[in-house]
């Protein structure tokens, strides 16, 4: 949420007027308006959002619950407000009389470039009610539904009223924020600098690595989905379910582009084997480079510390380490055991000559 100083600044790049100011400052410390209630064929609830730090009231599963998911995870949006206080809509009904009502929209949201009521409503709904209300629901050309005299009231506000369907909805959007919210919020899941740089860095040197091959490595499944969903790596998720795939979801770097299309095959490397072209390179694994054997003592930010075969250590920046292996000249062993031996053999070496 914005705070004090920060809400001045978005009102002041908005050009908001001093009457559009104050009626969001009124807005955003007011309570909802009355308690939502369930419908037939509706189940209503209560969201507990982390972005509003409130309980968000909501009359269905299936259609306001999906866009609270929306924007509780749209950075987009910076604030938004169930039940705000109503507007009166001024509209001629279908017997040709001027009408007044006061209508009370299911959110108001504040996002980066703009602000306004949002109203959630089925498309039988719509249908329904622009039968029933022609002048105050209308479908566009391109098949979007309007409010015209709700977009009246916003125009004057220099606000916006928009009327979301649930033809939007992204199911497979919101079936990956379900499976990933527990990543999404801030947990006591907090990965340690060298694994974060680890994993990203194996995902850097091979777009489109499975989960299962990432996971045969000796990474979890916390790990890589806490990653994911702090967008540290990328996944597709619009267009592939993350749950079903399982292992064989594809993971890239989070500065790629990723499109539809995407196939890579998983090899399932076995657990204590690392196919040629991939290199481990957590602490305590073995690496070869100009033909001589060393070790990763610890993965950092910006630095890679190796111990050779003299027991030296060499900080190697992470820069170049990324470009040895990429060409090759850094590669990995096949066993991931023996490493370890090998470790602990150079480390009693350190320890005899000093």
């Amino acid at each position: 949420m914005l705070d004090g100083e920060k809400f001045v600044r978005w009102c002041q790049q908005l050009g908001l007027a001093e009457p559009t100011r104050k009626y969001i400052e009124v807005l955003r410390t007011s309570p909802p308006s009355p308690v939502v209630r369930s419908r037939t064929g509706n189940v209503s609830g209560r969201y507990p959002s982390r972005k509003m730090g409130v309980t968000i009231q909501f009359e269905s599963h299936h259609n306001e619950l999906a866009g609270i998911y929306e924007m509780e995870y749209d950075p987009d949006v910076l604030e938004y407000y169930d039940q705000p206080s109503g507007i009166k809509l001024r509209y001629q009904a279908l017997s040709g009389r001027k009408v007044g009502v006061l209508h009370t929209p299911d959110f108001f949201v504040l996002r980066q470039t703009s602000a306004g009521w949002e109203e959630w409503k089925t498309l039988d709904e719509l249908v329904r009610l622009s039968a029933k209300m022609p002048a105050r629901y209308v479908r566009g050309v391109e098949g979007q539904w309007h409010c015209p005299p709700g977009e009246e009231v916003a125009q004057s506000l220099g606000l916006y009223y928009r009327i979301r369907c649930n033809v939007e909805i992204d199911w497979v959007f919101q079936n990956n924020l379900h499976f990933l919210e527990d990543y999404l919020q801030p947990s006591d899941l907090d990965l340690e600098e060298s694994v974060r740089a680890n994993i990203t860095l194996v995902v850097e040197l091979h777009p489109g690595i499975t989960l299962g091959e990432l996971l045969e490595q000796g990474y979890n499944c916390d790990e890589v989905y806490s990653l994911i969903a702090q967008n540290h790596l990328k996944v597709n998720w619009r267009n592939v379910n993350i749950a079903q795939l399982g292992w064989q979801l594809q993971i890239f770097p989070a500065s790629q582009k990723v499109g539809q299309t995407e196939t890579t095959k998983w090899t399932g490397a076995s657990t204590l084997e690392l196919t040629p072209n991939l290199v481990d390179l957590k602490p305590g694994s073995l690496v070869v480079w100009n033909g001589k054997s060393l070790s990763i003592l610890n993965r950092g930010e910006t630095h890679t510390a190796l111990l050779n075969e003299e027991a030296k250590v060499i900080q190697l920046p992470n820069v170049a380490l990324w470009e040895l292996v990429k060409q090759g000249e850094l590669t990995g062993v096949v066993s991931q055991s023996s490493s370890s031996n090998i470790v602990n053999d150079l480390l009693a070496k350190d320890r005899r000559i000093h």
